[in-house]
């Protein structure tokens, strides 16, 4: 935030329809995992046909629990 670094309190995982990709996230690159797994594969074609578009990649937040979340 504002060119500082800070502590990240979540756990993050990134997969990508492109094998090799990065991503620059608060900061940080991020590798991105590929292929995306059977479940989010099976949300991301759904998603595609009623929607109408392509997605490349997606990230997940794992908060430990609900004191942690985005402002």
């Amino acid at each position: 935030m504002y060119g500082r670094t800070f502590p990240q309190s979540r756990q993050i995982a990134a997969y990508s329809t492109t094998p090799n990709a990065t991503l620059k996230y608060s900061g940080t690159t991020i590798d991105m995992n590929y292929p995306f797994p059977p479940v989010l594969e099976t949300i991301r074609i759904r998603l595609e046909k009623e929607l109408g578009v392509e997605f490349n990649h997606v990230m997940l937040n794992r908060y430990d629990d609900g004191s942690i979340y985005i402002g």
